[in-house]
C-alpha cells in the first residue's frame, strides 16, 4: 500500500492559527481610527450644552457666565447684588440647579482651545473670588462676546464651536496644526 504524501488535518489547523495570530496582532498594532471622529462627540456636546443654556436664559429671563478653566468649563447665573457696606450694586455668580451648572470636564487626551474675537485665551487653573465668565448669555438669547472653541488633541485641533453671538453655535471641522 502506497502512502500519499500531504498535510495531515492537523498541520492545516496549526498553520491557519499562526497566520491568523500575525494577521491579528499586525491589525491590533495599525490604529485605523480616524481621530476627527474621537473629538466629533466632545463638539456636539459644547454645541448642545451651549444651546441647553440659552433656552434656560430665555425661559427663566437671568443672565448666565459661562466660566472655563484648564480642563472644563459651566455655567454659572449672574446676579445683581448690594454691597452692604458701600450700597454699590455689584455682581454675583451663582451656582444653579440643572444639567447645565454641572462642570463638562474632558479627558487628558483631549485639548481645547477658546478664542475670543480671534485671539487665544490663556485659561486658569482653577476659579477664584477674582474670576469672571469669559462667554455671557443674556436672557434675551445673545451672548457675547463672540468666540471659538477648538477641540482636538494636544498636536492638532479637529472641531471648531464658534458663535457669533446671535446665532446658536455651529461646528466647522478645523485641521490647522499647532
Amino acid at each position: 500500500m502506497k502512502r500519499t504524501t500531504g498535510f495531515t488535518l492537523i498541520e492545516l489547523l496549526v498553520v491557519i492559527l499562526v497566520m491568523s495570530a500575525v494577521v491579528g496582532g499586525t491589525m491590533l498594532s495599525l490604529d485605523t481610527r480616524d481621530p476627527s471622529k474621537l473629538v466629533r462627540p466632545e463638539a456636539v456636546r459644547m454645541q448642545a450644552y451651549f444651546q441647553e443654556a440659552q433656552y434656560y436664559a430665555v425661559n427663566t429671563g437671568q443672565d448666565l457666565g459661562l466660566f472655563f478653566i484648564e480642563n472644563s468649563y459651566f455655567w454659572k447665573i449672574i446676579a445683581e447684588e448690594e454691597d452692604e457696606a458701600t450700597g454699590e450694586l455689584g455682581f454675583v455668580f451663582n451656582d444653579g440647579e440643572g444639567s447645565i451648572f454641572n462642570p463638562v470636564k474632558y479627558e487628558d487626551d483631549f485639548s481645547f482651545q477658546l478664542l475670543i474675537d480671534s485671539a487665544e485665551v490663556f485659561l486658569e487653573e482653577e476659579i477664584n473670588e477674582r474670576s469672571v465668565p469669559l462667554v455671557y448669555m443674556q436672557n434675551n438669547g445673545e451672548s457675547f462676546p463672540p468666540f471659538e472653541f477648538l477641540i482636538g488633541f494636544p498636536s492638532q485641533f479637529y472641531w471648531q464651536v464658534s458663535s457669533d453671538g446671535y446665532h446658536p453655535p455651529e461646528i466647522i471641522p478645523y485641521a490647522q496644526e499647532f
